[in-house]
């Protein structure tokens, strides 16, 4: 990849990182001040970022040559919190996931966005459909449970990695 299509994904990669950590620090402030819709809302703005630096990474169509490029850039592992694609697709396919909980459930208990421990909330059989648990930064959708905060410190570790990347870019004049 030649250094100017190599500028253009870190500056993306950048930018997409410090989007994904403005919405972790709101979530954490909403969360503080008892702001549920706005937990909820940052928890899917964090998780939707982190999403685009996922398909950055591992793209699931077009340039698998450069997802590749881009993980040896920035040092990253295919084990990577950002390579599972369980939230991101629970959330992007959120009608999918609502037709099929109202097909298996008659939709009649519906229990939504608590701040709650993982089977605090259990009526019936039935759990929240999105759960978020502060004390251990987990977020549940439907029956599945997935840890933010490696999420959150991956994404700032590249960020730290992009922002290296820019400034010696900078310093080196190729952003005249």
């Amino acid at each position: 990849m030649d250094s100017h299509l190599e500028f253009i994904y870190v500056s993306e990669v950048s930018r997409q990182c410090r989007y994904a950590l403005a919405c972790f620090e709101a979530m954490k402030s909403a969360y503080k001040e008892d702001r549920v819709d706005d937990v909820f809302r940052n928890l899917d703005g964090l998780v939707g970022h982190a999403a685009r630096l996922s398909l950055l990474f591992w793209p699931t169509q077009g340039d698998q040559d450069r997802g590749e490029y881009l993980r040896d850039l920035f040092g990253i592992k295919e084990d990577n919190v950002l390579a599972n694609r369980g939230l991101r697709n629970d959330l992007q396919h959120f009608d999918e996931r609502l037709d099929t909980w109202i097909k298996s459930t008659g939709g009649r208990r519906f229990i939504d966005s608590n701040i709650s421990r993982p089977g605090d909330i259990d009526i019936d059989g039935e759990q929240p459909l999105r759960n978020f648990y502060w004390k251990e930064c987990a977020y549940t959708f439907r029956s599945e449970t997935y840890s933010i905060y490696p999420i959150a410190l991956s994404i700032a570790e590249i960020l730290r990695e992009a922002e290296a990347k820019l400034s010696s870019r900078w310093i080196r004049g190729y952003c005249r």
